[in-house]
């Protein structure tokens, strides 16, 4: 996370951090946006202390603070050099962001930038039942009429004989996810749609196709496929399926229709 302004006096950092999550009284707010106005400095200071609340806010919330995480934050606290105010501003917003909206673990986990799921954790999802139907989209028939986070499912059936039978939504470690399944002679795929940021990329044999980077590799007994598409990270899962045909299927664009 960005640090403050060294430049910016300890009680302006402090009224800009109460501006940004709504604590600042409203005779001082009023003259503190006054300043931002006059003050380029000043407003860079506050966009940035909104943006890092936002994050808090948006991150997953409800779970009490694991000891590990607070002992490893109390860690980088001792190592922060005391007498210097470069030091004490290193920890000034995300302090000051805990205390004002009371963040839990998850929330820090995502703002230190851990705890993202892995590939092998989405595989998970594969195994479980579906639990809504799914239909094809009347306008595109090379999709399914559902998606996670714009990233639309294909319609394997015309071109492949893979039926989508069912789906299911999930959160995996604070990500939520959309799997889908798809039969065909008595054999079962899911293919899974992780929202946010792509996920690091597993060891395996990777595979370039028309540009597009494809890695394989054997995962709980499950043949996998995983690649980007929309900046998301895809997982193709079978048991019995071979990675070429499962290759096939995740590489398939459908003329253009299926969006990468």
């Amino acid at each position: 996370m960005p640090e403050p302004d060294p430049q910016l006096p300890e009680h302006d950092l402090v009224e800009i951090a109460a501006l940004a999550d709504g604590r600042l009284a409203p005779e001082r707010a009023d003259a503190l946006r006054a300043r931002l106005e006059a003050e380029p400095v000043l407003a860079a200071e506050f966009e940035r202390q909104r943006r890092a609340i936002s994050l808090v806010r948006n991150a997953v919330a409800e779970v009490e603070a694991p000891l590990a995480l607070r002992e490893r934050i109390e860690s980088q606290r001792a190592k922060a050099p005391a007498a210097k105010v470069r030091g004490r501003r290193r920890w000034f917003l995300p302090a000051a962001a805990a205390t004002a909206l009371g963040v839990t673990a998850a929330a820090l986990v995502i703002a230190l930038g851990a705890g993202a799921p892995s590939v092998g954790d989405t595989l998970n999802a594969a195994s479980q039942p579906a639990a809504i139907g799914v239909s094809v989209d009347r306008d595109t028939p090379q999709l399914l009429a559902l998606d996670r986070d714009g990233v639309p499912f294909p319609n394997f059936l015309a071109k492949f004989g893979w039926k989508a039978t069912g789906a299911r939504t999930d959160e995996i470690d604070g990500r939520q996810t959309t799997t889908v399944f798809y039969e065909k002679d008595g054999q079962e795929i899911a293919y899974t749609i992780v929202g946010g940021e792509a996920l690091e990329v597993p060891d395996g044999k990777a595979t370039t196709i028309e540009g597009k980077t494809f890695t394989v590799l054997e995962e709980d007994g499950r043949t996998v496929v995983t690649w980007e598409r929309g900046g998301h990270t895809c997982v193709l899962s079978a048991e019995g399926v071979p990675a070429d045909e499962l290759l096939e299927l995740a590489g398939w664009k459908g003329k253009g229709k299926v969006p990468f």
